[in-house]
This record gives structure tokens, C-alpha cells and sequence, in this order.
């Protein structure tokens, strides 16, 4: 009895320390020793400060930790990253790791698709969601802001306002011009997306200034007419790019006034025309607009228009 304890408490005891070997040779813990971190670390925010910076210092930027710990998910989202990134850093950090991971890998490869049926199935159907999201985010990637973006438009108006619509429509017409800044506000777009509680980094805003002009036009009696606009907007806001289907599309908000008082808030969107020019640095679009005028005097007006616009992008290089 006492000879089947003792065999059995060695047992246990060789168990214990395959166990802890195989815990201490795992990437995770491999790759907190490279970076001079306690394996035991909590995964707070603290932790990963320290942890970007020390791969940083080893020569490894990951665009997805550059946004911060919020933005990758908290404790949860850093675990999940480590948890699949560990042995790809060890190995881009020059470390081998132990034979013991191929090992596993290769008992996997021989589990068949009988055996598992369930496992297999959820493990096709996440690949397949991945892929999916991955197509996704190619989709609507943004565009690169290290370069100067000038647009220019000219548009007619389509959709009036009770205070617009007795002005003749054939005679009026608008005008702008915007240029964009090689600038990102990166902290008001997660900022942004956090308040509209977007899943995945969807805004890229940059600064814009705009120009806009408009005039109308409606005759009141054969020697008297009467004009509204024909001033200058001038204008700052927000401008985002996306591109979908290798078509860019720009959107913009402008907010700004003229010399007589009056204000005016413009939101614009930009759709490309497939066609390319100039190595795809000048492009065509369909523009759209719907302006919002409040008068010095109070009174609020407003129309949609629609026209054509050209982009020029100057790059930074």
C-alpha cells in the first residue's frame, strides 16, 4: 500500500512539473521574459503601456495596439491579442520556440473530422466569419492622410425648402471649393466611435476648410428681383474617406459663415466616377450637398444639390 502511495504521489509530482514546464515554455510566458514583464502580470492598461513600449523598443510597432487599451478591448481584448500574436512575437523576436508547440500542432492535425464533427464545423464557420470581416474592412479601408487633398464642385439644386422654393431653380446655382489637411485627429475619431459605440475603427477624420457660394434668384415683378446668396461661406470642419469597391467616397462637414452675419452648416458627399487620370492622384465625382442657412435675421433655409466635382490629391514624398 505504501509502495502504490509513494508511486502514485511521484505521479503526481511528475505531473505537477510537466505541467508547470509546459506553462512557463508557453509563448505568452516566452515572450513576457523577452520584454522584461512579470509573467504573472495583471492585463490592465499599466501592463500594456509597458508592453508596447517595450516592443517598440525591440523594433515591433503592431498598428493594432497603437490606439490604446480601450480601443483594443480592455483586459479581454489584450488577452485575446497576446493570445494570438505571443508566438508570432516571440519568433519575430528571434526565439525559437519549443518543439514541444509542432509537437501539439501535429496531434491536432490527426484528430479527424468523424471524432469532432461540432469543434470542425464552429472552427469553419469562425474562418469563414474572419474572412468575412477581413473582406469587410478591405472594402472601406481609408485612404492614407499624408498628403493634401483640394476639391472643387459645382452643383444645381434639386431638392428646395418651403423658404427656397418660390426662388426660380433653372437660374440658381452654387459653387465651393474645399482642401484638406495632411493632419489626423485620431483621438476625437475613437472618441467618436466610442459615443456612437462602433465595434471596429470605422472614422479616419482630418481638418478641412471650405468655401461655399450660392446664389438664388426669383423675379418679383417685371423691374424688381430678388437675390438670395452670392456671398461667401467660408468654413472648417471634418473630412473622412473611404473606399468601397476601389471607389473613393468623401464625406465632409462644414460649418461656417459670411461678412453679413449669416450661418451656415454644409454637409458634403463625394462619389467617385470610375475613371482614372493622372495616375489616379485627379479624380471625378458626383457630388451631393445639403446646406443649412440660418439668416442674420433668424430665419433658417435650406436645399440639397447635386453636380459634378474634381479632386486632386498632392502626396507628401
Amino acid at each position: 500500500m505504501k509502495i502504490y502511495r509513494s508511486r502514485f504521489f511521484l505521479k503526481f509530482i511528475a505531473i505537477v512539473f510537466l505541467f508547470s514546464i509546459s506553462k512557463s515554455d508557453s509563448p505568452k510566458s516566452i515572450l513576457f521574459e523577452i520584454l522584461s514583464l512579470p509573467k504573472g502580470s495583471t492585463l490592465n492598461e499599466k501592463t500594456f503601456n509597458n508592453f508596447v513600449k517595450e516592443l517598440e523598443r525591440k523594433g515591433i510597432v503592431d498598428d493594432e495596439l497603437s490606439d490604446g487599451f480601450e480601443f483594443i478591448g480592455g483586459p479581454k481584448g489584450f488577452h485575446n491579442y497576446i493570445e494570438a500574436n505571443a508566438a508570432r512575437l516571440v519568433i519575430e523576436l528571434g526565439v525559437e520556440l519549443d518543439l514541444q508547440e509542432n509537437q501539439y500542432a501535429e496531434k491536432l492535425e490527426t484528430v479527424t473530422l468523424s471524432k469532432l464533427p461540432m469543434q470542425y464545423e464552429f472552427l469553419f464557420e469562425r474562418f469563414e466569419s474572419i474572412e468575412n470581416e477581413e473582406q469587410e474592412i478591405l472594402n472601406r479601408k481609408h485612404t492614407d492622410s499624408k498628403n493634401y487633398i483640394l476639391g472643387l464642385n459645382i452643383s444645381k439644386p434639386i431638392i428646395l425648402s418651403k423658404t427656397t422654393e418660390s426662388y426660380d431653380r433653372n437660374s440658381s446655382s452654387a459653387y465651393g471649393t474645399y482642401i484638406v489637411l495632411p493632419y489626423s485627429f485620431k483621438r476625437m475619431s475613437r472618441f467618436i466611435e466610442k459615443i456612437i459605440n462602433f465595434d471596429k475603427p470605422t472614422l479616419s477624420l482630418r481638418p478641412v476648410f471650405g468655401l461655399k457660394n450660392f446664389y438664388f434668384k426669383k423675379v418679383v415683378n417685371d423691374s424688381i428681383a430678388e437675390v438670395f446668396g452670392g456671398s461667401d461661406y467660408f468654413s472648417a470642419g471634418l473630412y473622412d474617406n473611404y473606399i468601397f469597391n476601389n471607389l473613393d467616397i468623401d464625406l465632409v462637414v462644414l460649418f461656417g459663415g459670411n461678412e453679413n452675419g449669416n450661418l451656415g452648416l454644409f454637409t458634403l458627399n463625394n462619389t467617385q466616377i470610375p475613371f482614372k487620370f493622372l495616375k489616379s492622384n485627379f479624380k471625378f465625382f458626383i457630388f451631393s450637398n445639403a446646406s443649412i442657412i440660418r439668416q442674420k435675421n433668424s430665419k433658417i433655409t435650406g436645399w440639397i444639390d447635386i453636380g459634378l466635382s474634381i479632386r486632386l490629391k498632392i502626396d507628401l514624398k
